[in-house]
């Protein structure tokens, strides 16, 4: 009896979890959304030279040289 009840509440379980299938993706829509208006931004503004010029800057450190984008 009880080996029974168990099982029900387990394809209870089971059935119902089925029903956020559709959540993962609104999540992966949610995240590529907010991403993609952050790329926006970045690419609309003066942000995205600082940080074009700031990158390239630690690229020539590191290689003791200087990056063809500072040249």
């Amino acid at each position: 009896m009880v080996r029974v009840l168990l099982r029900e509440l387990c394809i209870c379980a089971y059935v119902r979890g089925r029903g956020a299938a559709g959540q993962t993706a609104t999540e992966y829509l949610g995240v590529l959304l907010v991403v993609s208006v952050i790329v926006a931004a970045i690419a609309k503004t003066d942000v995205g030279h600082s940080i074009t010029d700031k990158l390239s800057s630690l690229v020539g450190d590191l290689s003791g040289g200087s990056s063809p984008a500072t040249k």
